[in-house]
């Protein structure tokens, strides 16, 4: 049984995308805030949730429910992460909207999910990421959060992940999908062009090597 309908699609790189994505004074406030240079860490695209059940962690245990469609139970995100969202629908208290824990990016969390029952012994109250279309969430990777379902309703949003160590996921299939005739890289200021370098690659004079599955410039001089 589907619980949650989840689509995701991948935005072609223009001038207009540009703008909102790596907005110079978005990625300046981004890099102070976690003292330390910001690369993108995924490619652009928008989500949409459309929620035709909702099942809490308990119900999930009982009947053996093993995946979590749309991350509707409580967990964390790669420590390396902040997640942008931008919401392209107005949200109301009545939607389904992700829910996180105020704080929780400074506790010792764990990779694994954590139950409704556990977060409620937390004391702490979760806040609903609700608001007029073009309002602009973002949080740490390991900030506890979920998408909390609310069936007959949907979100629609626009998402970014940049981060500021590894994880970056750099992807063939992202770059054909992101990169069109009209796409052109070399119109990004060296700033923008600078945070994008991870998932899309600037050519390297003596090109790549591999070792051990790994990529990397090519130090063999001479070549």
């Amino acid at each position: 049984m589907q619980h949650n309908v989840v689509k995701q699609e991948q935005l072609k790189i223009s001038k207009e995308l540009v703008e909102i994505w790596l907005d110079p004074k978005l990625m300046t406030f981004l890099s102070s805030f976690i003292g330390h240079e910001i690369l993108a860490r995924n490619y652009p695209y928008m989500q949409y949730h459309n929620v035709v059940d909702e099942t809490s962690s308990k119900l999930r245990y009982e009947k053996k429910i093993t995946k979590a469609e749309g991350a509707d139970v409580w967990h964390i995100d790669t420590p390396f992460l902040i997640n942008l969202h931008i919401l392209l629908e107005d949200l109301s208290e009545e939607d389904s909207c992700m829910l996180y824990l105020p704080g929780s990016n400074k506790l010792a969390n764990m990779g694994n999910l954590y139950s409704d029952e556990s977060v409620k012994k937390s004391d702490i109250e979760p806040l609903k990421c609700i608001g007029k279309r073009g309002t602009v969430y973002f949080h740490e990777g390991n900030t506890l959060h979920k998408l909390r379902p609310k069936p007959g309703t949907s979100r629609f949003q626009l998402h970014f992940e940049f981060t500021f160590g590894g994880t970056i996921l750099l992807d063939c299939y992202g770059i054909s999908k992101c990169l069109s005739s009209e796409s052109d890289l070399n119109t990004l200021s060296s700033y923008q062009r600078n945070i994008v370098r991870g998932i899309f690659p600037k050519t390297m004079s003596q090109g790549y090597e591999i070792k051990k599955e790994a990529l990397s410039p090519t130090k063999i001089i001479g070549i």
